[in-house]
């Protein structure tokens, strides 16, 4: 009972905006720059994507973000992209591209990124978030012996620490952030290259093998930003086999633009078949909005309670199956003709994505005529559906 409990917060809009000024006013430029940024601009741009979005309330990630914009000019496509681009950076791109010579370890880059990568898996494989000195340059002298190099581990382990900038020392030895080895850790297991103590591979498989463990849920959603797009869809047809329906359906929202337009038209449209198996009892969510009055000669609405069922997608940053129905609409991969004869839960959810997403008004017409997801609150229905269209325009 004497204990104090204290929690650090993420950066709010405008610390985030202060820190991109200061950031751009103070760190010493790298490319020919005037030092000026629109800060609340970017923040709002980043906020807005919901790869990046969550990234910007932690300083050191928002650092991450402030280096690749500056040197490459714009972020990459998804946080698995960002997070290459970043590594072969600090791993030498930028260096290369200013004709610098940052290190005189005789080491490529690809034997440096080898290096890190092993090191991240190990940690990751033996559950250690850090390594004593002595032990991380016991694991680099292996990886040494089948490279091409003169250096001793000692060497290579001082040179990746102090020019890298993405292991922190000496003495105890980790990566600069937790998801830094998280990515690398995703990149081994689509390389495929590395094995375990028992000398198995470390593939989709060992993925798939470990994918109720929370160990392993950054990793599998990095992976999936990485990997050939047959792999993913692999992956997700695996997973609906084995019931594993939130991690299925959170890998194809998470990665909705990268997976072909057929595989999600069928994805979802299997998804509109199993909502007895896949939408388990998980509670209701209710959500309010300010109403507007339907006829000039009514009052306004109060404030309407209107309820969407609860279930939780797997991902970096849990999302909502609306979420999914959401961008399904918003690619018409689903459209009003799709749904269910009979009321359900997913039938609703497959209405608001037509209503805010429609294409035309026949099709918003034919939506309005046909259905209402509750009748007994089709007024808050229509005033839900007034403020969600007008956000459009």
């Amino acid at each position: 009972g004497n204990w104090s409990r204290w929690n650090i917060e993420a950066f709010d809009e405008k610390r985030k905006v202060d820190y991109i000024s200061r950031w751009h006013e103070h760190t010493p430029q790298l490319i020919d720059s005037d030092n000026k940024v629109n800060a609340e601009e970017l923040v709002r741009v980043w906020d807005s994507d919901p790869t990046i979005g969550p990234l910007t309330g932690n300083p050191l990630l928002l650092s991450t973000l402030l280096m690749v914009h500056h040197l490459d000019g714009s972020l990459p496509n998804g946080r698995s992209q960002l997070y290459k681009r970043y590594v072969d950076g600090m791993l030498g791109l930028w260096d290369d591209r200013r004709k610098v010579t940052a290190t005189i370890i005789e080491l490529s880059s690809r034997n440096r990124r080898q290096i890190l990568r092993s090191l991240a898996l190990t940690m990751h494989l033996e559950d250690r978030d850090e390594f004593e000195e002595a032990y991380t340059e016991k694991v680099i002298e292996n990886l040494l012996k089948g490279m091409s190099t003169t250096s001793s581990a000692q060497d290579v382990l001082s040179d990746l620490r102090e020019r890298s900038g993405l292991l922190v020392g000496p003495g105890i030895y980790n990566f600069v952030h937790k998801s830094v080895a998280e990515y690398l850790v995703a990149e081994s297991v689509m390389e495929g290259d590395q094995r375990d103590s028992d000398g198995e591979r470390i593939d989709r498989f060992t993925l798939f093998e470990h994918r109720s463990e929370d160990r392993w849920n950054t990793i599998v959603f990095l992976w999936a930003g990485l990997s050939p797009i047959a792999e993913v869809e692999a992956f997700i047809d695996q997973c609906l086999q084995a019931d594993n329906y939130d991690l299925a359906y959170g890998i194809l929202f998470d990665q909705y633009e990268k997976i072909p337009k057929e595989t999600r038209v069928r994805l979802m449209r299997e998804l509109l078949e199993t909502e007895g198996v896949f939408s388990r009892p998980k509670g209701r969510r209710h959500f309010y909005f300010h109403g507007c009055p339907i006829r000039e000669d009514e009052p306004p609405l109060e404030q309407g309670r209107l309820e969407t069922p609860i279930f939780t997608l797997r991902g970096i940053a849990q999302t909502q199956i609306k979420d999914l129905f959401m961008s399904a609409t918003k690619y018409r991969d689903l459209i009003w003709a799709n749904a269910p004869s009979e009321p359900s839960d997913f039938k609703n959810l497959l209405w608001m994505g037509c209503v805010i997403n429609f294409r035309g008004f026949d099709e918003f017409e034919k939506c309005l005529m046909e259905y209402c997801p509750d009748e007994q609150f089709s007024k808050e229905w229509i005033g839900w559906l007034f403020v969600s269209t007008m956000r459009r325009f």
